[in-house]
């Protein structure tokens, strides 16, 4: 199955890329993260698209509810214009859910990943975490994003730690565009 993944660079004075699988929006499951780097993106947004995909086929969704046409790929870019780069990734979803690269160990890589990802991202800001989580709006996006992969890997039965011990991320939904 072909997936269109739009990647908008960092905005003046950022440093995360943000990623969006327009796709999504169709069945009402925003599928959209950032990613402190160019290198890793790819990666991060096969990850975050198959959890997605593997919870609408736990709620009852087909795949074929994620197929896009060539039309559709061009209102993608008109619906989101702030995306300059495109991605598009071939990925056999029967196999990849079935044989589901979403297992402990891919959850536990991807873990390490993120965590040297966020470190890096506390050691760069030159505070001490808590204070970095508690005045930087670039910790709170992280920790949000992560969360909300965390939980879709939760509720498929997988096991992943908090990104920061002792601190709480709540989440709602939000009232703003994801465009």
């Amino acid at each position: 199955m072909l997936f269109h993944i739009g990647i908008k660079p960092p905005a003046q004075g950022e440093t995360d890329y943000t990623f969006v699988v327009p796709v999504f929006d169709r069945i009402n499951e925003p599928c959209t993260a950032t990613w402190p780097t160019k290198e890793g993106l790819e990666d991060e947004a096969v990850f975050t698209l198959l959890a997605k995909a593997a919870k609408m086929l736990r709620e009852g969704g087909q795949l074929t509810d994620l197929e896009d046409d060539y039309d559709s790929v061009q209102d993608h870019h008109k619906a989101y214009p702030a995306c300059t780069n495109w991605l598009s990734l071939d990925i056999d979803m029967d196999t990849a859910i079935s044989n589901s690269k979403l297992t402990q160990e891919y959850a536990d890589q991807g873990y390490t990943m993120i965590k040297e990802a966020w470190d890096s991202l506390v050691a760069d800001s030159g505070k001490p975490v808590h204070m970095f989580v508690a005045t930087d709006k670039r910790a709170t996006q992280f920790l949000a994003e992560f969360e909300m992969n965390r939980r879709l890997l939760l509720a498929i039965g997988l096991e992943v730690k908090p990104l920061v011990e002792g601190v709480t991320v709540n989440l709602s939904p939000s009232t703003e565009s994801v465009h």
